[in-house]
C-alpha cells in the first residue's frame, strides 16, 4: 500500500538548505553609528546607503554630524578662549631703546630697513611673514634690533628664523646673528 500525501499547489522552500541573506556593512546601525562619530565622511555615506534608517533621521543625523565637525574645527583655531595662554618664554635683556637712528613703525612694529635688507638677502622674499619684533635698541656699533619671522629656504620649505639684525647709525644693516 502507497501512502499518498495530498500535493498541495503551492511550492515548496526549502528552509534548511537556504542560507540566510547576509547583512551589507552599512545597514548595521551600530556600524552607521559608530562611523559617523569616529570617521563622518564614511558614516555619511553608509548613512545614505543604507535601509534601515527613515529619510527625516538621516538628514537628522546628518545635520547634528556637520554641526559637530564644525564646532571640532572652530575649537582648532588658536584664538580659541578655550586654551590657556602658553607661559611667556624668559628673555633676554636687550641694550636701551635707541632714541635716533632706525626707528620701529608705530603701525606693525617693524623696521624698514630690516625689511629691505630681507627682501633683498632671501630666497623667496614674497613668502617673508613677520611674526615677532623687538624695540630698536642702541648699541655700541649703531642699533639692533630683533626680527622673527618666517620664509622659504632654497628648497621652499618654510623655515622660522629668530635673527638680530645689526645696523649702523643710517640703519644700514651690517650683519645678523642668531638669537637664541
Amino acid at each position: 500500500m502507497e501512502n499518498k500525501t495530498p500535493k498541495s499547489s503551492e511550492p515548496e522552500t526549502q528552509t534548511s538548505t537556504q542560507e540566510p541573506a547576509k547583512q551589507k556593512w552599512y545597514d548595521n546601525r551600530i556600524y552607521v553609528i559608530g562611523l559617523l562619530i569616529l570617521f563622518f565622511p564614511v558614516g555619511l555615506y553608509a548613512l545614505w546607503r543604507s535601509n534601515r534608517f527613515p529619510k527625516a533621521a538621516k538628514i537628522l543625523l546628518t545635520v547634528i554630524t556637520v554641526i559637530f565637525v564644525i564646532n571640532i574645527g572652530a575649537s582648532d583655531q588658536p584664538n580659541s578662549s578655550s586654551r590657556p595662554a602658553p607661559a611667556p618664554a624668559p628673555k633676554k635683556e636687550e641694550p636701551k631703546v635707541a632714541e635716533d637712528g632706525p626707528k620701529n613703525s608705530k603701525w606693525d612694529g617693524s623696521v624698514r630697513q630690516v625689511k629691505d635688507y630681507l627682501k633683498d638677502h632671501l630666497n623667496d622674499a614674497k613668502s617673508v611673514e613677520y611674526v615677532e619684533w623687538s624695540e630698536v635698541a642702541k648699541t655700541g656699533i649703531g642699533y639692533a634690533v630683533r626680527c622673527k619671522y618666517r620664509a622659504k629656504n632654497a628648497l621652499g620649505a618654510y623655515v622660522l628664523k629668530n635673527q638680530i639684525f645689526h645696523m649702523d647709525k643710517d640703519g644700514k644693516v651690517l650683519f645678523t646673528t642668531d638669537y637664541e
